[in-house]
This record gives structure tokens, C-alpha cells and sequence, in this order.
């Protein structure tokens, strides 16, 4: 079932400001948008599960009816570094069942008084910072954009126990440690690190995958990958890219399990709401711009690097009005 969008941004009225780039600035936004709302934007029906406030930490659970219920925890690592991760259910802060990679978001103090975005429904998110100078789509240095998300996938199996994930800098470690640093040159897929053809790969401690049980929970653990297959499935048939054929980001098994393994299938489901474009376009367009594909309009998402010495342009696009719900029953 499709599910409405709600897009909120640093220039709304009365929207939270990142005046610095801290963590408890990163989770007051997302309690705005996901929790309380502000100005005349309703939130986004999300319940807070665990808080401890003094130490900056949270736990946000998406709608178990319309989605999986499952959680996913912020919290502060150094006024630079938030961590978050994912887990099919949670007992308390820091206590895990079934988690996922731990991930990053490190902005430092060069986003101060930066641009935020937050588009999302009841089920998942999608989180994007850009520095104050952020005009357009190709910034004159790496480093412009942070983009992530958190919810639940479109699974090719229906009611999967294991469809909630995190996308943002990860960590090849399972440590639940609340110290140290992930740095910022670790992969983010949503932001233009590491891919490699069209198949992102967690094969190096800085390569990007995900760790996903099978969708009835009886396989514990197994690695996945993200996959971008130029099959002609979507086709833009308006503005600037007309006849440009994009694809989905599609979650692939990195052990390559045959598709008849239903609990555990070759292509395990799809990013809500994202496309992918075959190369980067759009560097001269102002951020943030909307583009117009089959009547909807599309959040361009820019790229911090595409290749070694190559930055700006986008090669991501976000439908800003409504995404396909998670399969459930």
C-alpha cells in the first residue's frame, strides 16, 4: 500500500536549526519530524522507546502495524560523531536483539548552521545534511553532503522479520562500544562512496553491506549488498533526462543464494522511494531542487564524491510524495 510522504527542511517555519552540528542538534531534529512535529507539519507518527536526555541518547521505533515495529538508537559519541544503529527489538538503550552494522553520521563543526532535510512516512526515513554553502550540485570540494536512511525496506517476502535497516557510514566491526570514531572516508552509499560498476560490496573494512536475517528469522545472520541493475524498469520521460532509463537500489545476497531459497532470496527487496540514475547529472541545478518524473516530484540527492578526485552532481533521486509500504500482510 502506498504510503504519503512528508518532506520538512531547515527553512520551514519553525523548524529545528543545526546552528552546530552536534549530536543533540541531530536528534532534535529527528524528534520534530519523527515525534513531535512543528509549524504546521504533523509528524511522522514514529514513538520514542528509550531516552536518556543528559547523555544525549534515544530510541525511535517505526509503526508496527504498517511496518516491521522495530527500532533503531542515536546516540552521542563525540560533539563530531553520532552513532546509530538498527535492531529487531530492544530490551532498553544499548540493548540489542538481532542489531544491525553500527553507523556514523559525522558532520563536525563545518555544517554548523547547515541544511537539513528529513523525507519520510511512518515506516522509514531518509536523513540529508549540506553545509550552509551547499548552493548547488557540484561543490568546489569533496565533503558537501551526508545523506542516510533508516526503516524498512520493500521486501520480496511478505511480513519479513527483518526488513528494518540503517544505510549511512558504516562500521565493519559488530562492537556496541559507545567510543571511538568511524571516519567520514568509510563508505556511505547514499552519498557516493565506493561503488564499484553497479554493485556495492562489503569485501574491505571500508566497503559498505548489511547484515540481515531471513525474512521468517530462522537464518541468523547473512551479509547483503546493494545492487543497481539499468533493466529499463523505470524510464524518465520528462524534463532534462528525458528517456533516461534509472533503477532501483535493490538489496542482492552476497552469497548469492538462489532465488528459490524464499526465505533467504537472491534479491531480498528495494530502497523505498529511490532511484538511481546511470551517471551523475543536475551539478549546475540549485540545492535543493525537485524534479518532476511521471507526475511526481523527485528530491535530487547530491553526491559528495562520485570517483577518486570527481565531486558533485547527483545520481540519486527520491520520490517526494509517496513511497510503496513495506510487504506486510
Amino acid at each position: 500500500m502506498a504510503q504519503p510522504v512528508t518532506v520538512y527542511r531547515w527553512d520551514d517555519p519553525g523548524a529545528p536549526q543545526l546552528d552546530t552540528a552536534t549530536p543533540d542538534r541531530i536528534i532534535d531534529i529527528l524528534k520534530k519530524c519523527l515525534i513531535e512535529g512543528y509549524g504546521t507539519k504533523s509528524p511522522l507518527g514514529w514513538a520514542v522507546a528509550f531516552e536518556d536526555a543528559a547523555n544525549k541518547k534515544i530510541v525511535f521505533r517505526n509503526d508496527p502495524i504498517e511496518g516491521s515495529g522495530s527500532f533503531v538508537q542515536f546516540w552521542h559519541v563525540n560533539d563530531n560523531t553520532t552513532y546509530f544503529r538498527n535492531a529487531e527489538s530492544m530490551t532498553g538503550l544499548d540493548s540489542f536483539i538481532y542489531p544491525g552494522y553500527l553507523n556514523s553520521i559525522n558532520l563536525r563543526n563545518t555544517f554548523d548552521n547547515g541544511k537539513w532535510i528529513v523525507a519520510g512516512t511512518k515506516t522509514a526515513f531518509y536523513l540529508m545534511f549540506a553545509r550552509k554553502e551547499m548552493d548547488n550540485y557540484k561543490p568546489s570540494t569533496f565533503d558537501y553532503s551526508r545523506n542516510f536512511f533508516c526503516g524498512d525496506f520493500i521486501s520480496t517476502a511478505v511480513n519479513d522479520v527483518s526488513s528494518f535497516i540503517c544505510v549511512g557510514y558504516n562500521i565493519s566491526s559488530d562492537s556496541t562500544a559507545n567510543t571511538g570514531t568511524i571516519t567520514t572516508n568509510t563508505n556511505n552509499p547514499l552519498s557516493g562512496r565506493g561503488f564499484s560498476g553497479n554493485i556495492f560490496t562489503k569485501n574491505a573494512a571500508n566497503s559498505f553491506g548489511l547484515k540481515i536475517r531471513s525474512s521468517d528469522g530462522d537464518i541468523e545472520i547473512e551479509q547483503h549488498n546493494f545492487y543497481m541493475v539499468m533493466n529499463g524498469t523505470h524510464v524518465l520521460p520528462d524534463g532534462p533526462l528525458g528517456g533516461i532509463n534509472l533503477s532501483d537500489v535493490i538489496l542482492y545476497s552476497a552469497n548469492g543464494n538462489p532465488a528459490t531459497k524464499t526465505n533467504m532470496p537472491l534479491v531480498r527487496g528495494v530502497l523505498p522511494g529511490l532511484l538511481y540514475l546511470p551517471t551523475t547529472y543536475y551539478a549546475s541545478y540549485p540545492y535543493p531542487y525537485f524534479e518532476k518524473y511521471n507526475g511526481d516530484d523527485y528530491l535530487l540527492l547530491p553526491s559528495d564524491r562520485v570517483v577518486t578526485g570527481q565531486s558533485g552532481g547527483c545520481y540519486l533521486m527520491l520520490n517526494a510524495e509517496w513511497w510503496d509500504g513495506p510487504n506486510r500482510g
